[in-house]
């Protein structure tokens, strides 16, 4: 009969399960960007209300004081500009060339308000090439048609902001490029004094944008951060979202989704250890289902939450064999395990221990189901030797002990042995059967049979 004693299941310590835990901090560079944003806006594509209203005033009192068309007026003023070389209004004063009393050609107009204009006039009013400066606003230098910005021209604002473009009916309307004193630049279409589409590019303190926009809004950035950091990926007004990649100055990497400038949604983290983290995200942190790469190869594959790994398999491998792990929240519950030598176990585990239910194949062939605790043999269980021959009974320690079967191979003498077993050995009365139905009542000492009765 084989010595039980020799076929202790191995004990294995797992020593270590990281939960994730290095990623809890937020993507700062996506809060630069929030910031960087807010502050480009300020100042920059302004509210051309003000311009436009002090603008159209001059022009509605311009052309209601000189388009009086009466043979007389126009007359009259021809004189008066031919006499004194300038026509004087209630609004202002005029001097330039005139057709019979209407401006005509190249003239300069000084207005009561302080704005002023030179350039070329059609019928009174602004037509062609021309310079308009408006006080405590700015000066526009270009084409104007029907007293209105139209054509090619270029606006120097007092605060230093400046647009160079195409303009229609008095607004930055096509292509152009806007420059702020901040040295925040818009180039690309422009519709009714807003930025429809294009490039936007800006340096501060927290690093260099290139943002791109599509039908007025941002669609999508390429920036380098001042902290090493960069980003390629799609942006909203004011916050990071979308796709996108994310590379840090430490040369860490994320490629994924964002919501708000966080990690939301689908993506892939690796880290500069080699770790490697893909799948769901939420509020900058592993939640949801993903699976985490160790640097060493090991692998927790299931349902993350908050950084830590809930529920699923745990993959690792080291001097002693390979191991999966089953963990259920986030405890791991059972083991399926290939020791070096061979040796193979796949059942519960509690405390961190093997207890539970198992089946253990040994190296030699011979193989255990049944009860185990703290990685022994401890309850109700079968034991199967390669030989041929089995035992089905209680187990304590290890070892065979309380009431059995034994079955003996073909090569043992026997066919079955029924009775207690104490330490891996038959003891007291038994009833040995010889075959199926032939059976004597016995007795044994030390695992020895020591009296057969008749």
């Amino acid at each position: 009969m084989a010595d039980l004693s020799k076929k202790k299941a191995e004990r294995v310590f797992v020593d270590r399960l990281e939960d994730g835990s290095i990623v809890k901090s937020e993507i700062r560079p996506a809060i630069a960007y929030q910031l960087a944003m807010q502050k480009s806006r300020k100042g920059t594509i302004r509210n051309m209300v003000a311009i436009l209203i002090a603008e159209a005033i001059i022009a509605a009192v311009l052309v209601a004081t000189i388009s009086d068309n009466a043979f007389n007026t126009r007359f009259f003023r021809e004189i008066e500009i031919r006499r004194t070389g300038e026509i004087g209004l209630s609004t202002g004063k005029y001097t330039g060339e005139t057709d019979f009393g209407y401006f005509f050609g190249k003239g300069h107009f000084s207005f009561n308000t302080g704005a002023s204009y030179e350039g070329n006039w059609s019928n009174n009013q602004l037509s062609g090439i021309g310079e308009l400066k408006v006080p405590s606003e700015g000066t526009y230098n270009g084409e104007f048609s029907g007293s209105m910005k139209s054509g090619s021209g270029t606006f120097t604002w007092d605060d230093g902001d400046i647009y160079d473009g195409e303009w229609k009916d008095d607004q930055m309307n096509g292509q152009g490029k806007y420059t702020s004193s901040e040295a925040v630049v818009y180039e690309g279409t422009f519709k009714e004094n807003q930025f429809f589409e294009g490039k936007c590019s800006f340096s501060n303190s927290t690093g260099k944008y290139n943002v791109s926009f599509k039908n007025g809004s941002p669609n999508s950035a390429k920036i380098q951060f001042s902290d090493g950091s960069s980003y390629d990926g799609g942006v909203s007004t004011d916050s990071i979202t979308g796709s996108g990649k994310m590379t840090l100055a430490n040369g860490e990497e994320y490629s994924g989704d964002f919501t708000s400038g966080k990690r939301g949604g689908k993506g892939k983290y690796s880290w500069s250890s080699g770790a490697l983290y893909d799948g769901e995200w939420k509020d900058d942190q592993m939640s949801g289902t993903g699976v985490y790469t160790y640097a060493d190869g090991s692998k927790a594959n299931g349902t993350f939450e908050k950084n830590e790994f809930v529920n699923g398999s745990y993959y690792t491998k080291n001097d002693f064999g390979e191991y999966t792990f089953t963990i259920t929240d986030k405890v791991p519950t059972a083991v399926n395990m290939t020791l070096e030598g061979g040796t193979t176990y796949i059942g519960d585990i509690s405390d961190g221990k093997l207890t539970g239910q198992a089946d253990i194949g040994y190296s030699n062939g011979d193989k255990y189901s049944g009860k185990v605790s703290e990685g022994q043999k401890d309850g109700t269980g079968t034991y199967k030797w390669a030989s041929g021959s089995s035992y089905d009974g209680a187990w304590s320690e290890d070892q065979m002990n309380g009431n059995g079967t034994y079955m003996y191979s073909k090569s043992e003498d026997g066919y079955k042995l029924i009775g207690k077993f104490e330490n891996g050995k038959p003891t007291g009365q038994c009833e040995y059967y010889t075959d199926a139905s032939t059976h004597y009542k016995t007795d044994w000492s030390n695992g020895k049979c020591v009296k057969i009765y008749e």
